[in-house]
Order: C-alpha cells, then sequence, then structure tokens
C-alpha cells in the first residue's frame, strides 16, 4: 500500500512526544464476515475450529456460515490458523520466553516492553508491509508502532496489550530508520518505554499472495505469535504422492529464516516446537537443524531446507488435530550436525584466552554455529 503523506501536515502525538504522520489507528475487535464491530452488548465468538476467527454472537450461525460457504476464504485456511494458535499457545506457555509477560514480578510498563519482544519477528513484518510499497520513506522516517493497554489488572498477561496505531515519524537527527514498538499509556498515566530495532532486516522478504496487514495485526492482536501455517497454503486431503513432494513456497522459506527460532530454540534448554502422538511420544516438527538465517540466496535457503525433515509439519498442516508441545532437542541437532557423527570442536578462545573445548574433551557446544 502507498502512503502519500506529502500533502499532510505532521501531528504532534502526546505518547511519542514527537511529530507523527499516522497510516493506520484505532483497531478495534469485529466479525470477520460482515466487519461489525464489537460492543458491550454483544461480544464476538471464535471459530470453534481454529479459535482465531471472530463473528457476531448474535448473527454467529449465519456469518460463521458465509464465511464458510463454497468461494470464501475461511474455509480453506481455517486449518492454518489453527496451526499458528497452537504453536502460538505453546510458544507462550513454555519456559524459553522468561520473563513471561504475565511475571507478577514485572511492572506494567515492563510488560510491555516483553509484550513487543514477544512479537518482535511479526513487529519486523508489520515493518516490512509498510515500508515494500514506500521504501524512500524509509530514508527519512523511523515507523512506531503504537501499543494499547485492554486489559483489566491486577493479573496483565499477553492479552492484555494490542496494536492500535502505526504512524511515521520523521527523523530528528542522520541514524537508522528505527522500528519502535510500546508508546502505551498507563494507568498512571505515564508512557511505556518502547523497543527500537534497526529497520533494515527483513526489507527483500517477499510477503505472501494476498498479505493483508489489517488482518495479520488483527492475529497479532488475538494472540498468534508464530505464522507458520498462514504463510504455507497447504491444503487437506493431498495424495500420498503429493504430500511427500509438496516444497514450502519462497514465502515460508523466508519467513523461516527470518523467524530462525521457529525451527528450535537455541539456547541451554535446546527446546522447540513438537508434537505429541497417540501413544504419548513427542517427536520434533522439524529435524535436523541449520543456521537458516545465514544463507544469502533464495538457493541457498532452498538447499538448507532440503536438509530439514518437515514430514511432522506437513502432517500437521494436514491433520490440526494433533497436540503440539514443545520438545527438547538433541544437542547435534540443534547446532546443525548430524546426529550420526560427532560434532568437531570449533575454532576460537574464551574470554580468558584459553581455547575453548567441545566434543569429546568436554563442554558445552556453542549456542550458534553457521554452516557453509
Amino acid at each position: 500500500m502507498r502512503y502519500d503523506i506529502s500533502a499532510q501536515k505532521p501531528v504532534f502525538d502526546d505518547r511519542a512526544k514527537r511529530d507523527c504522520f499516522t497510516i493506520w489507528e484505532r483497531w478495534q475487535p469485529a466479525c470477520d464476515s460482515c466487519g461489525r464491530a464489537e460492543s458491550a452488548r454483544e461480544k464476538l465468538m471464535s471459530c470453534s475450529y481454529c479459535r482465531v476467527a471472530r463473528y457476531c454472537s448474535v448473527r454467529y450461525d449465519k456469518c460463521q456460515k458465509h464465511d464458510w460457504a463454497a468461494g470464501n476464504e475461511h474455509k480453506k485456511v481455517c486449518h492454518l490458523f489453527e496451526v499458528d494458535k497452537k504453536l502460538s499457545d505453546a510458544f507462550v506457555r513454555s519456559d524459553k520466553f522468561k520473563p513471561a509477560v504475565h511475571d507478577p514480578k514485572l511492572d506494567l510498563g515492563k510488560k510491555v516492553v516483553r509484550w513487543a519482544r514477544l512479537h518482535h519477528h511479526n513487529m519486523q513484518w508489520i515493518k516490512h508491509a509498510v515500508f515494500k510499497d514506500n521504501p524512500d520513506l524509509k530514508k527519512t522516517m523511523h515507523l512506531g508502532i503504537f501499543v494499547k493497554l485492554v486489559g483489566k489488572g491486577p493479573d496483565y498477561d499477553e492479552r492484555s496489550f494490542v496494536i492500535d496505531k502505526l504512524a511515521l515519524m520523521p527523523w530528528d537527527k542522520e541514524t537508522w530508520s528505527m522500528l519502535m514498538v510500546g508508546y502505551c499509556s498507563l494507568p498512571d498515566g505515564t508512557t511505556s518505554d518502547c523497543t527500537n530495532d534497526a529497520a533494515y532486516r527483513t526489507q527483500e522478504a517477499p510477503l505472501p499472495p494476498g498479505f493483508d496487514l489489517q488482518r495479520f495485526i488483527t492475529h497479532v492482536n488475538r494472540g498468534i505469535t508464530h505464522f507458520h501455517g498462514s504463510f504455507w497454503p497447504f491444503p487437506r486431503g493431498l495424495s500420498d504422492a503429493a504430500f511427500a513432494d509438496a516444497q514450502p513456497p519462497k514465502e515460508w522459506v523466508y519467513y523461516m529464516k527470518m523467524h530462525y527460532d521457529g525451527f528450535v530454540f537455541v539456547g541451554p534448554d535446546r527446546m522447540g516446537f513438537g508434537v505429541e502422538k497417540r501413544d504419548g511420544t513427542r517427536t520434533p516438527l522439524y529435524r535436523y537443524y541449520v543456521s537458516i538465517w545465514s544463507a544469502r540466496s533464495d538457493e541457498e535457503c532452498l538447499a538448507m531446507l532440503a536438509k530439514i525433515d518437515m514430514t511432522e509439519f506437513k502432517k500437521l498442516l494436514d491433520d490440526s488435530k494433533r497436540k503440539v508441545c514443545m520438545v527438547e532437542v538433541p544437542a547435534a541437532e540443534a547446532f546443525g550436525y548430524d546426529h550420526q557423527m560427532p560434532p568437531p570442536p570449533p575454532p576460537g578462545k574464551n574470554r580468558k584466552g584459553k581455547r575453548k573445548n567441545y566434543g569429546e574433551q568436554g563442554g558445552s557446544a556453542p549456542t550458534r554455529l553457521r554452516t557453509a
């Protein structure tokens, strides 16, 4: 979408304490079918399958049936939204993201910052959607994503905040174009801090066909942290041969490249997404982890993806009734080694000047290794 602000004058924003060009604001919950806004009298109801789409409660049957009718979109993507929701719920409940937004030890201002970090990758995609058709604005403008408090205390959690405004902010000095998330008005009359990130990471990444910024923000506001399913329109009911040959589109490759913790959460606990089978066993969604974010071309990305067994993820897209959970990924898989071969000792020295020892000589593997 093109944003022509040449004929506009910036307006001073009380939260950001600076002049802004507002390009989108006033998000409010609304029916996905008829667009009717939620009110105190009529609350929205969630789709019973994906729990992401929302419909009018009074006209629930009518609105849902219309959205599910032949030719309408939700019937094609409901199972993908369901995968997004399950992965997001598993991530929020995991111990990987600490401190969690609902941590009672955090004050409300810090909860806003943690919420922004929870959706860090999603904010990057919003930034990319804004600057994709407006590359010149990136040379003179920062992007501000304003957060609104909608939950009631004292138990604020990740559902207590939503995005309610996007604004372009002229540079006040020569610097990098920045992505700033926060500026939330708090009950005590103060404004929360914001996170700052250089706005260049996803500039060249392609958005999926038909990407809708309004819907993307709506899903973020409904608690989606991981859009693994939405970026791969995988149909259900494929033949065995078509299922085995199905390859992710370029847009999914880029999404996973930028959202690299989708494969495995690199860290001391090495926890990653997995599924729990009927017999109670758990297995990772992705096998054999590689540093996909280090790829410099589409061809290199695809070559790395070819080394990853995504069978379990495709099964989840084909049958999203499977239970998503967090599983511990073996160190060999977590750090990109062939698990049948012992990891070689990498070069380098530690802070004390002594050579690092790994593998058979003891010690722990490094948190990140780039592959050729």
